[in-house]
Protein backbone atom coordinates (compact mmCIF):
# COMPACT_ATOMS: atom_id res chain seq x y z
CA UNK A 1 0.00 0.00 0.00
CA UNK A 2 1.47 3.72 -0.74
CA UNK A 3 1.16 6.51 1.40
CA UNK A 4 1.25 9.78 0.58
CA UNK A 5 2.51 12.66 2.88
CA UNK A 6 2.86 15.94 2.84
CA UNK A 7 6.07 17.69 4.89
CA UNK A 8 5.47 19.16 7.96
CA UNK A 9 7.11 22.16 8.11
CA UNK A 10 8.81 23.81 11.61
CA UNK A 11 5.60 24.96 12.86
CA UNK A 12 4.26 21.63 12.68
CA UNK A 13 1.73 22.66 9.70
CA UNK A 14 0.89 21.12 6.36
CA UNK A 15 3.18 23.20 3.88
CA UNK A 16 1.28 22.97 0.15
CA UNK A 17 3.34 26.38 -0.83
CA UNK A 18 7.30 24.40 -1.01
CA UNK A 19 6.35 20.79 -1.10
CA UNK A 20 9.33 18.72 -0.27
CA UNK A 21 9.08 14.93 -1.29
CA UNK A 22 12.55 14.07 0.59
CA UNK A 23 13.92 16.70 2.91
CA UNK A 24 12.01 19.18 5.53
CA UNK A 25 15.65 20.90 5.98
CA UNK A 26 14.73 23.67 3.53
CA UNK A 27 12.64 26.33 5.51
CA UNK A 28 16.13 26.71 7.02
CA UNK A 29 17.20 28.41 3.97
CA UNK A 30 16.82 32.35 3.94
CA UNK A 31 16.70 33.31 0.34
CA UNK A 32 17.11 37.19 0.99
CA UNK A 33 20.47 36.39 3.17
CA UNK A 34 21.72 33.74 0.32
CA UNK A 35 20.71 36.84 -2.31
CA UNK A 36 22.60 39.56 -0.40
CA UNK A 37 25.87 37.54 0.70
CA UNK A 38 26.55 35.46 -2.48
CA UNK A 39 27.44 38.84 -4.11
CA UNK A 40 29.81 39.64 -1.45
CA UNK A 41 32.41 35.98 -2.00
CA UNK A 42 35.17 37.06 -4.18
CA UNK A 43 37.25 33.77 -3.38
CA UNK A 44 35.32 31.05 -3.65
CA UNK A 45 37.58 28.29 -1.99
CA UNK A 46 37.70 26.31 1.37
CA UNK A 47 37.72 28.71 3.93
CA UNK A 48 39.08 25.82 6.57
CA UNK A 49 42.00 25.15 3.70
CA UNK A 50 42.91 28.66 3.58
CA UNK A 51 42.90 29.05 7.42
CA UNK A 52 44.88 26.09 7.88
CA UNK A 53 47.63 27.48 5.31
CA UNK A 54 48.11 30.39 7.15
CA UNK A 55 48.50 28.44 10.89
CA UNK A 56 51.56 27.22 11.89
CA UNK A 57 51.63 23.01 12.40
CA UNK A 58 54.45 21.94 15.13
CA UNK A 59 56.97 23.60 17.38
CA UNK A 60 56.67 27.50 18.13
CA UNK A 61 59.07 29.36 16.14
CA UNK A 62 62.37 29.98 17.33
CA UNK A 63 63.49 33.06 19.28
CA UNK A 64 64.24 36.38 17.23
CA UNK A 65 67.56 36.38 15.77
CA UNK A 66 67.74 32.57 16.57
CA UNK A 67 69.56 30.36 13.27
CA UNK A 68 68.54 27.29 14.75
CA UNK A 69 65.53 25.79 12.83
CA UNK A 70 65.89 22.00 14.31
CA UNK A 71 62.89 22.64 16.65
CA UNK A 72 60.33 23.40 13.81
CA UNK A 73 61.47 21.67 11.07
CA UNK A 74 58.51 19.11 11.54
CA UNK A 75 55.79 22.02 11.34
CA UNK A 76 57.59 23.70 8.67
CA UNK A 77 57.34 20.73 6.54
CA UNK A 78 54.04 20.42 6.97
CA UNK A 79 53.16 23.74 6.50
CA UNK A 80 54.86 23.70 3.17
CA UNK A 81 52.98 20.13 1.99
CA UNK A 82 49.34 22.68 2.98
CA UNK A 83 51.01 25.56 1.17
CA UNK A 84 51.56 23.19 -2.21
CA UNK A 85 48.16 21.52 -1.68
CA UNK A 86 46.83 24.82 -1.74
CA UNK A 87 48.00 25.92 -4.66
CA UNK A 88 46.38 23.36 -6.53
CA UNK A 89 43.89 25.83 -6.79
CA UNK A 90 45.27 26.18 -10.48
CA UNK A 91 44.88 22.37 -10.92
CA UNK A 92 42.50 20.84 -13.11
CA UNK A 93 41.79 19.07 -10.02
CA UNK A 94 41.49 21.45 -7.20
CA UNK A 95 39.03 20.27 -4.70
CA UNK A 96 35.34 20.75 -5.48
CA UNK A 97 33.33 23.26 -3.07
CA UNK A 98 30.26 23.09 -1.79
CA UNK A 99 28.13 26.41 -0.33
CA UNK A 100 26.83 26.31 3.28
CA UNK A 101 23.07 27.07 2.12
CA UNK A 102 22.13 28.74 5.82
CA UNK A 103 25.53 30.84 6.22
CA UNK A 104 27.51 31.33 3.00
CA UNK A 105 30.62 29.33 4.13
CA UNK A 106 32.53 27.46 1.42
CA UNK A 107 34.10 24.16 2.43
CA UNK A 108 35.87 21.30 0.27
CA UNK A 109 34.04 17.94 0.09
CA UNK A 110 33.97 14.65 0.56
CA UNK A 111 36.63 13.49 -2.09
CA UNK A 112 39.04 16.24 -0.41
CA UNK A 113 38.96 17.18 3.59
CA UNK A 114 35.82 16.54 3.94
CA UNK A 115 35.49 20.44 5.14
CA UNK A 116 31.84 20.60 4.62
CA UNK A 117 30.92 17.92 5.96
CA UNK A 118 32.88 18.46 9.09
CA UNK A 119 31.02 22.38 9.43
CA UNK A 120 27.77 20.89 9.46
CA UNK A 121 28.79 18.29 12.10
CA UNK A 122 29.40 21.58 14.15
CA UNK A 123 26.43 23.34 13.15
CA UNK A 124 23.96 20.52 12.52
CA UNK A 125 21.50 23.46 11.44
CA UNK A 126 23.25 23.25 8.55
CA UNK A 127 22.20 20.55 7.17
CA UNK A 128 22.61 21.75 3.27
CA UNK A 129 24.98 22.63 0.83
CA UNK A 130 25.27 23.64 -3.00
CA UNK A 131 27.78 22.20 -4.95
CA UNK A 132 29.50 25.16 -6.79
CA UNK A 133 30.33 23.15 -10.03
CA UNK A 134 26.94 21.22 -11.02
CA UNK A 135 24.23 23.27 -8.40
CA UNK A 136 23.59 20.12 -6.86
CA UNK A 137 22.49 20.16 -3.12
CA UNK A 138 22.75 17.99 -0.73
CA UNK A 139 21.23 17.24 2.70
CA UNK A 140 24.32 16.27 5.46
CA UNK A 141 20.90 15.52 7.71
CA UNK A 142 18.74 13.07 5.07
CA UNK A 143 21.73 12.00 3.60
CA UNK A 144 20.08 12.95 0.03
CA UNK A 145 20.17 15.50 -2.68
CA UNK A 146 16.89 16.39 -1.82
CA UNK A 147 14.13 17.49 -4.75
CA UNK A 148 11.26 18.73 -5.83
CA UNK A 149 11.61 21.89 -3.55
CA UNK A 150 10.84 25.48 -4.67
CA UNK A 151 13.11 27.09 -2.31
CA UNK A 152 16.08 25.29 -3.42
CA UNK A 153 15.36 25.62 -6.67
CA UNK A 154 15.15 29.13 -5.96
CA UNK A 155 18.63 28.65 -4.59
CA UNK A 156 20.34 27.03 -7.51
CA UNK A 157 18.81 29.91 -9.69
CA UNK A 158 20.56 32.64 -7.45
CA UNK A 159 23.70 31.06 -8.12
Amino acid sequence: MLLCMKVLNCNNSFDDKFPNTSCNHADAVNLKDLREKLPKLTDIKCVRCDNENGVKIGNSPPEPGSTDTSERTEGADIQNEDLASSKDAENPTNPIIWLCLICCESHCGRNDKKHAIMHYENNKEHALSINFEDLSIWCYECDTTPTENDVLSEAQKTM
